[in-house]
């Protein structure tokens, strides 16, 4: 398993528009899993081409397709362990027989409560959980299991956006609609 931190990720520019995007998306739906959690998501797939300026940090040499998340949690939020493969599924399920390896994933931080208690990203049980702040990313290897501790306390919403990053074969590309949002 491998895995990169990087602070200050955007520029102070940059992580204005990417929460103005966030804020402004009208996609936003309830994502809570249980009765204490409170939490909003929505996605939203590009192609390489049509990703706007402002998710530009995200785009690589090697990677032809980006799925983003963002999240919002205001309450709780924990999530136990998984491997981020949103968009693989969706790929999957329409097109029978296809196979799209795990993505890499950026998980870009964009604000954080300086004082919220809980809500680390936890990777195993021999790497220290790692405490979020604010416009930080953490770089994920394709297949990285991680999880999210539950937010104790906070005083304002914890809001993140994920990128899963792909290579899709120029056979499935093809049919890729892009931009296409999705709730939740």
């Amino acid at each position: 398993m491998s895995f990169s931190v990087l602070r200050d990720f955007v520029n102070c520019n940059t992580l204005t528009e990417i929460n103005n995007f966030l804020d402004n998306s009208k996609w936003w739906s309830d994502f809570s899993s249980d009765y204490d959690t409170k939490r909003k998501a929505f996605s939203v797939t590009y192609k390489k081409n049509d990703v706007p300026v402002f998710l530009k940090r995200f785009i690589t040499e090697k990677h032809n397709l980006y799925h983003f998340i963002g999240i919002e949690t205001y309450n709780s939020g924990a999530i136990d362990s998984h491997i981020d493969c949103e968009y693989q599924q969706i790929l999957i399920n329409s097109n029978p027989g296809c196979r799209v390896s795990y993505p890499e994933t950026v998980i870009h931080y964009v604000n954080i409560d300086p004082n919220m208690e809980g809500g680390e990203l936890v990777l195993n049980d021999y790497i220290k959980p790692i405490k979020p702040c604010s416009n930080m990313a953490i770089i994920l290897n394709p297949g990285t299991a991680h999880a999210v501790k539950a937010i104790k306390k906070v005083h304002t919403p914890r809001l993140v956006l994920v990128c899963e990053r792909y290579y899709i074969l120029s056979k499935f590309f093809k049919n890729i609609k892009s931009p296409e949002f999705r709730k939740g």
